[in-house]
């Protein structure tokens, strides 16, 4: 982070820490147990899985490389990988710290966001315990700057929590729905790889692409109309 003039400027300083590296390491791992161990399909899964892995690895590096976070007298500008969005301070409702509990060592698990008005959460690029040594110290100084451009005073409106929790439920009905359906993915892949030494033969599509599509669809619509008992207690949380 730097200020230039009265602007605060977010770009990437520095290299992710070391033991972030050796888990960029396990999608080849799968890649090569896929590519080696080709299935009776007329796709291989692995024809699908590479193009996704280097998607994913591009638009890491553009992010690294291209996003960063402006605080300025407009607003917040945030540039991601291949997005630039601009935050009037009249759009914008709340800036905190999103803290993740449990991530691997290495991991990002601090971070800026800004909640706007309609309850969307931007996160900050570069705003993160990789870049910066306080994140909590960098919200405090965009949100002073808020407060001397805009005069916001950060309070909180009744109306405004109501959507925010509303639009959070669903996220975390979502999110919920994806990590369930990507457990049972894990289950089929291992049943899968372990029938591959027997006689036994299940559709390969049946079990890596049917089933964990049909949970996900069954556990989001189950998730979706229970939305308010996802949302966390803890407000920080959200």
């Amino acid at each position: 982070m730097r200020g230039v003039g009265q602007v605060l400027e977010y770009r990437r300083r520095r290299n992710p820490p070391n033991a972030f590296y050796p888990r960029l390491l396990l999608p080849f791992a799968f890649l090569a147990l896929q590519a080696t161990h080709p299935v009776h399909m007329a796709v291989q899964p692995w024809h699908i899985v590479l193009p996704v892995i280097l998607l994913l690895a591009a638009r890491w590096a553009l992010h690294t490389h291209r996003g960063h976070t402006l605080v300025g007298p407009d607003g917040i500008t945030v540039r991601t990988a291949v997005l630039t969005r601009r935050l009037a301070w009249s759009s914008v409702y709340s800036v905190a710290v999103k803290n993740l509990a449990g991530r691997p060592q290495g991991a990002i698990d601090r971070y800026a966001y800004v909640r706007t008005v309609n309850g969307r959460a931007i996160t900050l690029p570069h705003v993160d315990n990789w870049q910066v040594e306080d994140v909590g110290a960098q919200v405090a100084a965009i949100r002073a700057a808020g407060t001397r451009y805009a005069g916001l005073t950060w309070h909180t409106r009744p109306e405004m929590t109501q959507a925010i929790r509303r639009r959070v439920g669903l996220a975390k009905a979502r999110d919920r729905s994806l990590l369930t359906a990507l457990v049972v993915w894990c289950g089929m892949f291992t049943l899968w790889a372990v029938l591959r030494f027997t006689d036994i033969r299940w559709s390969t599509q049946l079990l890596l692409l049917w089933v964990p599509l049909a949970v996900f669809a069954l556990v989001a619509a189950v998730l979706h109309r229970q939305w308010e008992s996802q949302v966390p207690e803890n407000e920080a949380d959200w």
